[in-house]
């Protein structure tokens, strides 16, 4: 192997690895984390590096992001023979390769993954990514009929939940949570919600939840469930 194949293969793998670091990421983002954690622990995952925090404990707490988590430790393990594999190679053909011609072997593929990795972090990019994410994880997890939920803690007899409303119940279509009996006949709390595309915000009184929200909710597991006819992703 030529020096210019080397290092396009080992900027191949380093960009492969970035995204499949991102694409973790927005799944552990979907179960309740936010960038920042979830990012931290899938580069953990990913390196094999061991780190363990205080965060860590919001990853093998939850059965579904246990299960997450081996699947990031198993690509993981699979790329990290592929990065030393690709190294060594580069390392071989700089032998074979005159100095004045390493510099121009090696600026076309590390370009490339420097413009991609840009484009990826614009922010219009990353939205797009997200919604094509949530719909795969959807599609496969979720089940047509159901909103999928994850459970983010258990706080004594109740869970904080997040469900990731597809299709609101027709019983809370149009309505505000005052309005809803949410808290007064199911004593559920709405804790927070995130239309699709924003940031996520307090709910109020008025609030009036619709199709896409990802909601933030405190109360009983099988109340939610029946509720918000929702299923949880990831069963073990």
């Amino acid at each position: 192997m030529n020096i210019y194949s080397a290092f396009t293969l080992f900027a191949f793998i380093i960009l492969i690895y970035m995204i499949i670091a991102e694409l973790f990421t927005v799944v552990f983002r979907f179960t309740g984390l936010d960038e920042e954690k979830a990012r931290f622990q899938v580069v953990s995952l990913l390196t094999g590096a061991g780190f363990t925090t205080a965060e860590s404990e919001l990853v093998v707490s939850s059965k579904q992001r246990r299960k997450l988590a081996r699947w990031i430790m198993m690509f993981g393990y699979v790329f990290n023979i592929t990065f030393v594999s690709a190294f060594i190679n580069i390392f071989l053909s700089l032998k074979q390769t005159e100095i004045h011609n390493i510099l121009l072997d090696i600026a076309m593929p590390l370009g490339l993954v420097i413009l991609l990795v840009a484009i990826l972090r614009v922010p219009a990019i990353r939205n797009w990514t997200d919604k094509q994410i949530r719909k795969i994880i959807d599609r496969l997890m979720g089940g047509s009929d159901f909103n999928p939920l994850m459970v983010v803690d258990k706080v004594g007899d109740n869970s904080i939940i997040t469900v990731l409303v597809k299709k609101l119940p027709d019983e809370l279509s149009g309505r505000k949570l005052s309005d809803s009996e949410l808290k007064s006949r199911h004593h559920i709390l709405v804790l927070l919600v995130r239309p699709e595309g924003s940031q996520p915000s307090d709910a109020h009184a008025d609030t009036m939840l619709k199709d896409g929200d990802e909601v933030t909710l405190y109360g009983d597991y099988q109340t939610i469930c029946k509720v918000f006819h929702a299923r949880e992703l990831y069963r073990d």
